[in-house]
């Protein structure tokens, strides 16, 4: 009887690894793209123009839409800041860390993907069924929603936590990555030393707070399940593939020395 090895499975990336050509035209073409997703989520938090479409649309499918007392109340504004937040870390990102070209195509990919999330988060906070201002069944005053309700307390922490960790994380890395004597190197200090991908971990934090602060428990924990998921089955084996194939022994070496994929001490 004949045995045959399987071929171990391929993973694509929307990144081009390992080279380091400069693309400013397509870096550009990303930081407009993800500007776009500002004004969207203001206009829907604020329900000028496309938020009255947005409320026309709840009406539709037999939901209702949060009475809005202000385009500047508590809730709305940290909602708008989480969207600014965001934008600003990944507009840092793709000018200071990311050393890989990025594609028009990767722009525009990313920046749906981040309008696609974002808007899902808007719309829902404000269609009262889902919207973490009426979680308790009722429609709250105008005094009601500048208190915070506690679900958006928890996730604006979340927020505020993966995001210093993504951002903090990778800071460190490309400081050690910029100095011509690392090069060739794997980066195991500061925050990698805890988990091998502590900027992955970052990122499922703060999109996790981000789904809480709008929608509640409910939400929250799907997007961090779904991101958790993805990563684990997706995003963390490319990057494993192609840093086993450029660090060889030194990338298995950390591996044993950092057991945990993605979050400290659990996986």
């Amino acid at each position: 009887m004949s045995s045959t090895t399987q071929e171990p499975k391929e993973y694509k990336s929307l990144l081009i690894r390992g080279n380091t050509e400069s693309s400013p035209f397509s870096r550009a073409l990303f930081i407009i793209l993800r500007s776009i997703d500002l004004p969207i989520q203001y206009s829907i938090l604020s329900s000028n123009s496309l938020g009255v479409h947005v409320q026309s649309l709840i009406h539709v499918v037999g939901g209702t839409p949060v009475r809005v007392t202000s385009a500047t109340d508590a809730p709305r504004l940290i909602l708008l800041a989480m969207t600014l937040a965001a934008f600003a870390k990944q507009i840092y990102w793709v000018l200071a860390v990311s050393m890989t070209p990025v594609t028009p195509k990767t722009s525009a990919l990313i920046s749906l993907f981040n309008l696609s999330c974002n808007t899902a988060n808007t719309v829902l906070f404000v269609n009262a069924a889902t919207s973490v201002l009426t979680s308790n069944g009722a429609t709250r005053s105008r005094d009601e929603t500048n208190h915070l309700p506690i679900q958006m307390i928890v996730g604006l922490a979340l927020f505020v936590l993966g995001l210093a960790v993504e951002w903090f994380s990778e800071i460190q890395r490309t400081r050690f990555k910029t100095e011509p004597r690392n090069k060739g190197q794997i980066y195991t200090k500061g925050l990698f030393a805890y988990t091998r991908h502590i900027n992955y971990t970052g990122y499922v934090l703060w999109r996790s707070g981000f789904a809480t602060a709008a929608a509640g428990w409910g939400w929250g924990l799907f997007v961090a399940s779904a991101f958790t998921y993805d990563f684990l089955t997706r995003g963390i084996p490319e990057l494993d593939q192609y840093c086993e194939s450029k660090y060889g022994e030194g990338w298995a070496q950390y591996k044993k020395v950092v057991p945990y994929k993605l979050f400290p001490f659990i996986i």
